[in-house]
């Protein structure tokens, strides 16, 4: 039996696995198109971590956050 890996991405064609088990569902994604997922990632993170979430007076309560 045999499984052709494509980019989940873009499609284009990775690999053919032969009497590999391989788990369903699993996303493979060639070089360039994780270089711009990597990418989206970083800036996603930057973009979160430039908000700062004051924890609401009520949870410190309950908490201790004083």
């Amino acid at each position: 039996m045999t499984t052709e890996l494509h980019c989940a991405h873009c499609g284009k064609y990775m690999a053919t696995l032969r009497d590999a088990k391989v788990r369903a569902g699993i996303a493979v994604y060639c070089k360039p198109c994780n270089d711009i997922i990597k990418s989206m990632f970083n800036q996603n993170r930057n973009r979160n971590k430039s908000h700062s979430v004051e924890m609401p007076e009520f949870l410190k309560d309950i908490f201790g956050g004083r």
